[in-house]
């Protein structure tokens, strides 16, 4: 709200300097780089109640395991060296790969992303493909619905959470009365302007995670694919219910159901 939008594609500029797909951008890197994980190897949250890295490694699991079936029902071959000629040979997912890593310098750029897996300026294995789709698919998703929609909850009310603040910062706490403090605070018309911004925001427009607006996938084979998927959603749905409903006996718990996955559009829809 204060750096207006300039400041927003400066801030992103900054942040994509140093980050990485392949562990920044995929999920279980990210939460082991962090240190939220165990170190058995078996993705496991070692912070009790930290329900948006687990349910969000459920997610995680599952879409690789529907873009690895997806990926390899197009990508087969009698042995690996076939099945690697048919993914060189691909020009269309080759140039998928290019336009990610190609620097946003260019007349033409990129996306100029950094820690795309691959080899030599391409997609050299079916495991490099599935893991970059994997991670598109699960910030457009998973991410985002953990990240944007609660944002109305957080900054719909200014005083709790403000966006814009007024004046500089004090120097000495003791010294702040009450009314320096109301000053700092947005105008009856900002405050507008902030709960209207946030109500778009976390608007949801499209499909639930699995769905889609338009049905794209008529191959039998990859309908059949699809519907697996389905089922591990409906699955994970019915864990976390089941979860945060025995919670529901602790006065303290608060149910967590932002990554249901009948609460996750299929993308973001700004």
């Amino acid at each position: 709200m204060n750096i207006q939008s300039a400041g927003v594609l400066q801030l992103i500029k900054q942040r994509l300097g140093d980050w990485n797909m392949n562990i920044d951008g995929t999920f279980p890197r990210d939460l082991a780089n962090r240190g939220l994980t165990g170190d058995g190897g078996d993705n496991q949250v070692n912070i009790p109640g930290f329900f948006y890295a687990e349910d969000g490694l459920r997610l995680y699991n599952a879409i690789h395991n529907y873009v690895e079936q997806y990926v390899h029902h197009y990508y087969s071959g009698v042995d690996d060296d076939d099945i690697r000629n048919r993914l060189l040979g691909d020009f269309e997912i080759q140039a998928f790969y290019t336009e990610l890593v190609k620097p946003r310098a260019y007349q033409n750029g990129g996306i100029g992303m950094q820690g795309v897996p691959g080899n030599n300026g391409r997609f050299d294995t079916t495991g490099q493909l599935v893991d970059t789709l994997t991670s598109t698919i699960f910030i457009c998703s998973v991410m985002h619905a953990a990240t944007n929609f609660p944002q109305y909850d957080q900054y719909g009310f200014p005083p709790n959470y403000s966006t814009l603040l007024h004046g500089e910062p004090p120097q000495n706490t003791s010294l702040v009365e009450d009314q320096a403090v109301l000053n700092c605070l947005p105008s009856v018309r900002e405050t507008f302007d902030i709960m209207t911004n946030f109500t778009l925001l976390s608007q949801e427009t499209t499909q639930p995670l699995g769905q889609s607006e338009v049905q794209l996938i008529e191959d039998p084979n990859a309908v059949t694919i699809l519907n697996t998927f389905r089922e591990q959603l409906v699955l994970i749905e019915e864990g976390i219910n089941v979860r945060n409903r025995a919670g529901n006996l602790n006065p303290n718990f608060i149910p967590y159901t932002r990554l249901l996955p009948s609460n996750i559009p299929n993308s973001i829809a700004i």
